[in-house]
């Protein structure tokens, strides 16, 4: 047999694990059982199918068996066990499937019945056996050729082995079913080679010999294996009987399955090939008679509609409205039923998962191991798939292209044409919806405070469990925030230090800094006393301000004004001391108060107090 695919299959998991997880799904399927009920019926009944079936193929495997072996066992007991004779008749036995459309068991029974009376005018088994056979062949091609039964056929010939001709006439091969009948028919043959005047003259393989001229001359011959190859009927016939072989070769125990298998795969290919051929004429002769049956309808239509819709449509309406009536009832009974049953299997579901769930897990995984190992497979299909759309897409496409001026110019006719109807239509709906809406306004209008009240008192019954969230929200944030701080100050001050190290070593800071001192220290100084002469004129002129001020304000005359102006010497005590290691930044002041004249720890500037 030829296997398109090798199926691989794997289990990863050692026998004591697996009882264990097998008897821990059975309880806990048994708990689920009893929470699910009738949600599992489907699934029992589908499972209780399966396995009638198999019980069905297995029953049917052991009886076929037992008859073969029954039928075997006779063969036995006439031509020994593993004779040539015995290995010839099962050799015909196993192709009688595709000559004469009889089962191995069927054929093994009709040999056994006709043996004997063919045996008795014969003295060898060989040519017993072969024109045992030879009969066999000539019921089934007369069966095949006229209809009937194979057993009709196959009793006349056996009344004329034993010397009874009438029944002759039911094989229709122009033999008159008498002995004088027969007689004149054998010596018209001249099969025999010489002229018989007696039935007794002729033996039973002359008697077939006979027949079979006549089936021959009628053109039965053949006519078997011939139906089996080209017809429905004889390929059905052969597909049953490959199908009991197959059934009674299960229980044999050196029994060919793949011998048995090709034989139903190929009666099967049969069928179908004499099927289809029939099924497509169907299909084109439907094909041929469809326009004239549509052309018929479309006449008669009109008025079997008008006929036949409006008692349609009243029954419709009155369906839907006893419908719509109902559904309250209906749902107010159901949905407390269908939520309970809900919750139970929820909650069996919840019992059974932690145990059946690692199971299926496992499964799946096994599975898709198994997916993997034929992954080639799949792939190679699903490139096939993809190139064999791509062509048919691409032989397709000039078609597509052909027909589509002509699709776009009926669409745009169509439009054409309905246009003022589908305007007309627009026209009307939007006058109806807009008739609706202004209908409905009063009553939206007298349901807006019992809105805006289910509104409110919905907010007023949640705001406990809203605030009791928003509270436990910004406990949590400030939560995070807490246990934030202490990082988001050490990226700050890490920040910082780099930062320091940066403008430190861009302006080539040390101890002092050499660029301070010679870029921006000496140049201080300098600007700084420029910029005292330049704006001495505005210190005199605030110092006169001043002088105005204390005498309008003391009612002071100028001359004791300038005299205290001139003899007043302040002494001011500073008594703050500062500890400050000198910095670039103290320095560069201490630096600028010495060229101005003043004292290192004062801030007078040079004035001399």
């Amino acid at each position: 047999m030829n296997n398109g695919a090798t199926v691989l299959t794997r289990f990863t998991a050692d026998t004591k694990d697996f009882d264990n997880k097998t008897k821990n799904v059975d309880k806990s399927m048994k708990n689920l059982a009893s929470g699910v009920g009738k949600a599992f019926a489907v699934t029992a009944a589908a499972v209780g199918a399966v396995t009638t079936a198999i019980g069905a193929v297995v029953k049917k495997s052991v009886e076929a068996y037992a008859e073969f072996e029954q039928l075997e066992g006779g063969l036995i007991s006439l031509f020994g066990d593993g004779s040539a004779e015995m290995q010839r008749i099962i050799k015909q036995s196993e192709e009688a499937y595709k000559n004469l459309t009889m089962s191995q068991n069927d054929y093994l029974n009709a040999f056994q019945s006709a043996y004997p009376l063919v045996n008795a005018g014969i003295s060898e088994n060989a040519d017993a056996i072969e024109y045992s056979n030879k009969m066999l062949q000539l019921s089934a091609d007369l069966f095949n050729t006229y209809g009937g039964s194979m057993e009709q056929y196959q009793n006349a010939i056996n009344w004329a082995l034993k010397g009874s001709f009438v029944y002759l006439d039911n094989l229709n091969l122009g033999i008159k079913g008498t002995q004088e009948g027969f007689i004149e028919a054998a010596n018209a043959s001249g099969v025999l080679g010489r002229t018989i005047q007696d039935v007794s003259e002729v033996t039973s393989d002359e008697i077939i010999d006979v027949i079979e001229h006549y089936a021959d001359a009628y053109g039965v011959l053949e006519k078997t294996a011939n139906e089996a190859s080209d017809t429905i009927l004889g390929s059905i016939n052969m597909m049953k009987a490959s199908w009991t072989n197959f059934i009674s070769g299960l229980s044999k125990k050196n029994a060919d399955l793949n011998k048995l298998i090709d034989q139903l795969v190929t009666s099967v290919q049969t069928v179908a090939q004499n099927v289809i051929p029939v099924v497509m004429r169907a299909l084109e002769g439907l094909a041929q008679a469809l326009p004239s049956l549509i052309q018929t309808i479309s006449e008669q239509l009109p008025d079997l509609l008008n006929s036949i819709l409006p008692p349609l449509v009243e029954s419709i309406t009155i369906l839907l409205t006893a419908l719509v009536n109902a559904l309250p009832g209906i749902f107010e009974t159901l949905l407390p039923i269908l939520i309970n049953s809900l919750i139970t299997i929820t909650q069996a579901i919840l019992q059974v998962l932690p145990t059946l769930l690692p199971v299926i897990v496992n499964g799946i995984l096994d599975g898709l191991l198994t997916l993997l190992d034929n992954i080639d497979l799949l792939i190679d299909a699903g490139i096939n798939l993809i190139i064999g759309l791509a062509m048919g897409l691409v032989e397709a496409i000039p078609i597509i292209i052909e027909k589509m001026p002509l699709i776009i110019s009926k669409i745009i006719t169509a439009l054409n044409e309905n246009a003022p109807k589908l305007i007309q239509a627009a026209i009307t709906l939007i006058r109806v919806l807009a008739n609706g809406l202004v209908s409905s306004i009063p009553s939206l209008l007298k349901s807006i405070p019992k809105i805006m009240a289910a509104i409110v008192n919905g907010f007023i019954g949640s705001l406990g469990a809203i605030v009791n969230v928003g509270k436990q929200l910004i406990q949590g944030v400030w939560e995070g925030i807490k246990n934030m701080k202490n990082w988001i100050l050490q990226k700050i001050a890490d920040f910082a230090s780099s930062m320091l190290k940066g403008f430190l070593k861009v302006f080539k800071i040390g101890s002092p800094s050499k660029l301070m001192e010679d870029k921006v220290g000496q140049w201080l100084p300098k600007g700084i006393a420029v910029g005292i002469t330049a704006n001495a004129g505005a210190v005199t002129k605030a110092m006169n301000s001043v002088e105005r001020e204390m005498l309008d304000t003391f009612q002071v005359s100028p001359q004791l004004a300038n005299t205290s102006a001139l003899h007043y010497s302040p002494t001011v005590v500073n008594n703050v001391q500062v500890n400050m290691q000198q910095d670039p930044l103290g320095q560069m002041v201490r630096d600028i108060k010495t060229f101005s004249g003043g004292s290192k720890n004062d801030y007078n500037y040079g004035m001399g107090v």
